[in-house]
């Protein structure tokens, strides 16, 4: 896909018939790619205030898909931060030690 479009639904259907997944894996996994584009909110991951807001804002604009967004997009960041993903992502890579190990 290489990161050109979205997955869909319909996507996740083959995907899950190719190789015996569930549709919900790939969706998830969509899903988790977008939230690491979206960047870190420290904010939003560390206050449930700013985690209510983002729901009652989406709520007060009525439209189903965005409070369908907001609430994916809370989740996925409580869950990022419950498991350490975002640390792993903000820690830059040593690039001189990729390329000490591969000159030895």
């Amino acid at each position: 896909m290489g990161c050109q479009i979205s997955l869909t639904a319909e996507m996740a259907t083959n995907l899950r018939k190719m190789f015996g997944t569930s549709p919900e894996f790939w969706m998830n996994l969509q899903n988790s790619y977008d939230t690491c584009l979206l960047g870190f909110d420290e904010e939003l991951a560390s206050s449930c205030a700013a985690q209510f807001q983002l729901i009652a804002d989406a709520y007060t604009d009525g439209d189903e898909a965005v409070i369908d967004a907001a609430l994916t997009h809370v989740t996925m960041v409580r869950r990022m931060k419950t498991k350490g993903i975002f640390d792993v992502l903000e820690t830059e890579p040593d690039v001189n030690a990729e390329t000490t190990s591969r000159s030895k």
